[in-house]
């Protein structure tokens, strides 16, 4: 159960971190 409450707040860093390769991500959702 710790692992799935970890998950969400890790994500949640790479998106605070890493905004400009977030937006590359959702570029690339956009073209799916």
């Amino acid at each position: 159960m710790s692992i799935s409450k970890y998950c969400p707040s890790f994500l949640v860093l790479l998106v605070c971190f890493n905004e400009h390769l977030t937006n590359d991500i959702v570029d690339l959702m956009k073209f799916y």
